[in-house]
């Protein structure tokens, strides 16, 4: 009696147990299913597909502007030296101002570029270099968002608007940085989901940067504010640091020590504070804050906006980089030099300038000047 009773007791159990795993890997799969369901969008259908290929089309078009960058002259003639001779210019030798003056040029491996992109393919080429980089920069920001075709559309319309004073000019060394800031900015979303390929990528990525432009150093800034939230995080949980965030600062590390592999090394660096603390900044128009008056001013102010929203209505620590970036970026642009209006006694007027800081040329005064470096 006894065994029989313990017997159904048993199987009582074995039956709950047998019954109750189903229904949990039913419900649990059912959720994963909603969850993945929610997280990726539905398959394009062709319709859908061309209107996406159209909005990327139609910003291509409107990139393509004609070749005007008022500093090719000198990027073309530093890469034909490097082609003539076979090594990198470390003396300025093509300015009236200061003739022979010794400095650190940032962008030379654009310099070839572009040599050699001119002497291929004329004007048009570096008009299309430059779309095509825009284009390419476009795609890697929005890549993430999964937006329908009327909503990349729209951003683009953003897009071109508050990139327009950088690409209308054509293949410039900006439109390399913003494009190489794109892609760490996709790579640091990949490492952020688990993945450890981009830690040995990043080191590279800068290696190039740094010899191409010197926003490289934008580019540490974003890199090293993920790495310190990081750090951040797992300390206020009071969670052990995982073995990942070492990873990721030793690529971090590494992409530091890869930007001194260039013709200036650390030189690089010094450039970068000595062009800071150049007084004459605010005669060059990259350095002015925008004009919260027009359409640009207002779109960066929307931008940071709509970036501090996202991060209060959902309260992901994940959000707060990208919050201190972006709040990081509208104090430099508020508070940025502003033009100081060239006057009739202006000493630019009476005589050619001969600060050793000034390496780029004021002609007239009657408009502010741009410089790519």
């Amino acid at each position: 009696m006894q065994g029989r009773i313990r017997g159904r007791a048993q199987a009582a159990r074995q039956l709950r147990k047998s019954g109750s795993e189903p229904v949990q890997r039913l419900t649990t799969t059912k959720r994963s299913a909603a969850a993945g369901e929610s997280r990726a969008p539905a398959p394009a259908t062709p319709w859908e597909r061309l209107a996406s290929a159209l909005v990327y089309a139609a910003l291509l078009i409107y990139a393509a502007f004609p070749y005007s960058d008022y500093d090719w002259g000198w990027h073309y003639r530093y890469g034909e030296y490097f082609f003539t001779h076979g090594r990198v210019l470390r003396n300025d030798i093509y300015s009236w101002t200061m003739p022979g003056y010794e400095w650190v040029n940032h962008s030379w491996l654009f310099d070839p570029l572009l040599y050699v992109l001119y002497t291929r393919f004329s004007l048009i080429g570096l008009s299309i270099a430059g779309a095509l980089a825009t284009v390419l920069t476009f795609y890697l920001c929005i890549r993430r968002a999964h937006l329908a075709y009327w909503q990349a559309a729209v951003v683009a319309v953003f897009y071109g608007a508050l990139t327009k004073d950088i690409v209308m000019q054509g293949f410039r060394t900006q439109v390399v940085g913003l494009l190489a800031l794109a892609l760490l900015g996709d790579l640091l979303a990949r490492q952020r989901t688990g993945k450890n390929w981009p830690h040995w990528i990043l080191p590279g990525l800068f290696c190039i940067w740094a010899n191409f432009h010197g926003s490289f150093l934008l580019g540490l800034v974003v890199f090293g504010v993920y790495v310190a939230w990081d750090l951040v995080y797992a300390q206020a949980r009071g969670a052990a640091i995982p073995r990942r965030w070492f990873m990721f600062a030793g690529s971090f590390v590494a992409s530091i020590a890869a930007t001194l592999v260039n013709p200036f090394t650390y030189g690089v660096y010094v450039e970068a504070r000595r062009h800071f603390g150049n007084p004459h900044l605010t005669y060059v128009i990259e350095w002015m804050p925008p004009n919260f008056s027009e359409l640009i001013g207002m779109l960066f102010l929307a931008y940071t906006l709509v970036v501090a929203y996202g991060f209060f209505s959902r309260r992901s620590p994940s959000d707060i980089p990208a919050l201190l970036i972006a709040m990081g970026t509208f104090y430099m642009a508020v508070s940025s030099r502003r033009h100081v209006p060239c006057s009739s006694s202006s000493p630019f007027r009476s005589s050619p300038p001969s600060s050793k800081n000034l390496r780029f040329r004021v002609a007239g005064c009657s408009a502010p000047v741009r410089s790519s470096r």
